[in-house]
């Protein structure tokens, strides 16, 4: 599982963001709000949880470890 990212901001749209990990871009879902709060070029740390479905793999992101736990308790994990 991957819990957390840490680097730069290298786009940014109102529902995700990528974060440049060692040269590879990691697209990460992210609220409106944790965008706001973001830049580009900025650094940024992502609690984050990966959501597996059949056709797809979600990466959702968290700017702190409560509101992650918070998520993970409403989709039931």
């Amino acid at each position: 599982m991957i819990s957390s990212l840490y680097g730069p901001i290298r786009h940014l749209r109102p529902d995700q963001a990528v974060i440049d990990i060692g040269g590879i871009g990691l697209s990460v879902t992210i609220t409106p709000t944790t965008s706001a709060r973001l830049s580009i070029g900025g650094d940024a740390q992502f609690f984050t949880s990966l959501v597996v479905r059949e056709d797809s793999l979600t990466l959702f992101g968290f700017l702190d470890e409560a509101s992650r736990t918070l998520f993970e308790l409403e989709i039931g994990r």
